[in-house]
């Protein structure tokens, strides 16, 4: 399920927008002057896909709609003491949801409240879970660390927590990822080592014929050799064959089983694999001083060209920015999302912001999501005005 188009009635009592989204290549890019709401348009897009109605009902507008690729659509009616979520059905029906405004949207929940929401109609958590919906902000280099629970109620505000580099959590987490996969590959190694013998022995496997076998062969060691530059697997423990070695009939049926395993195993880095590559090539085309390497320990680490480690702190606003985007979009979405992105131009350099288009259009097909980003840059545009949706005034 997709959303294909956002309108918004009555947008601080003064604008009506509607912005189709483009599906076929995935990227939708709203501009216009100061005041027009682009980015509170991404918020209450992002409010209402994440339960945050209090947020969604202090934003002064009539009416929200999104409408989705099987043509159903869902409304907004913001009331001046609540919000009315309304969904057609067949003929001239329709069912709504009158959420209860809990403050859940802020970086603390109110402790006060002891009510809990009403469990969603099925037509709204359906597309809630069919499209997850994430909102990279502006100020994305720094987080708040979540409160421990029992200092819950002393914190009273996100800023009595001191706040971390972004870049650095994102480092980790990409350890954390690295770590999991290799322990899926062990686990799947394990299995099919354990089942060799009997499989071997009983023949449970399809024999390859001698020019097969030597093109997976090779086909294993290229992908060994691809897995070792992304940082999964260990330079020199990949596989060791030499292409002019005979192979005859004994050994056919045990290398026929040790291809089919070794595809098996190697197969659990495919998606993985393919994200830190893009990830290597974007950083490497711009980080033209710095040297990146990815390590299951420590996970994004940079080097000067001497090979003296560079902090993640080191590194500048701009070469940040550029990180946890990309990382975000890479290994932190799943497919199907709808990615909400403000003012992707931030600290970046005007090459950078002309590549930015094309860098994006490159994660988004490889990992089937659809964004919407909101820009005052037209570099960030460049060459793609087909792909824009101009917020206007109503004078305009």
């Amino acid at each position: 399920m997709r959303v294909t188009q956002i309108s918004v009635q009555g947008l601080f009592g003064v604008f009506d927008h509607v912005i189709p989204l483009n599906l076929e290549d995935r990227v939708t890019i709203i501009h216009g002057p100061n005041g027009v709401g682009k980015t509170v348009l991404l918020k209450m897009i992002a409010a209402l896909f994440n339960e945050q109605y209090l947020k969604l009902h202090k934003i002064p507008f009539s009416v929200l709609s999104v409408t989705f690729d099987d043509k159903s659509i869902i409304r907004v009616f913001n009331r001046p003491r609540n919000l009315k979520i309304t969904f057609p059905t067949s003929g001239s029906t329709e069912q709504d949801f009158v959420p209860e405004l809990l403050d859940a949207g802020g970086a603390l929940p109110n402790p006060l409240v002891a009510k809990k929401q009403h469990p969603l109609p099925d037509w709204l958590s359906r597309r809630q879970q069919a499209i997850s919906v994430i909102f990279v902000e502006t100020q994305r280099l720094l987080f708040f660390p979540p409160h421990p629970p029992e200092k819950l109620i002393l914190a009273s505000r996100p800023s009595q927590n001191a706040p971390q580099l972004t870049i650095e959590k994102c480092s980790q987490q990409l350890s954390d990822i690295i770590q999991s996969t290799l322990a899926e590959s062990a686990e799947v190694s394990q299995s099919l080592e354990r089942t060799f013998p009997s499989r071997l022995v009983q023949k449970a496997f399809s024999a390859l014929p001698e020019t097969e076998l030597r093109t997976r062969l090779n086909q294993i060691q290229q992908e060994q050799n691809r897995l070792a530059s992304v940082g999964l697997l260990t330079n020199g423990n990949g596989l060791e064959f030499q292409s002019t070695l005979p192979i005859d009939e004994q050994n056919i049926n045990a290398l026929s089983i040790y291809v089919q395993d070794a595809q098996k195993k190697l197969g659990v880095f495919d998606k993985l694999a393919d994200r830190l590559g893009l990830f290597k090539k974007i950083i490497e085309q711009k980080f033209l001083y710095k040297k990146l390497s990815i390590s299951k320990e420590q996970g994004i680490v940079f080097q000067t060209p001497d090979g003296q480690i560079i902090p993640l702190s080191g590194l500048s606003s701009g070469e940040q920015h550029e990180l946890v985007l990309l990382y975000e979009l890479l290994f932190s979405t799943k497919p199907g999302s709808l990615i909400l992105i403000d003012e992707p131009e931030i600290s970046l350099h005007l090459a950078w912001q002309k590549h930015f288009l094309r860098d994006l259009q490159q994660i988004a097909e490889l990992s089937s999501f659809d964004v919407m980003l909101a820009t005052h840059s037209p570099q960030i545009i460049h060459d793609r005005w087909d792909l824009t949706v101009e917020l206007k005034g109503p004078a305009q």
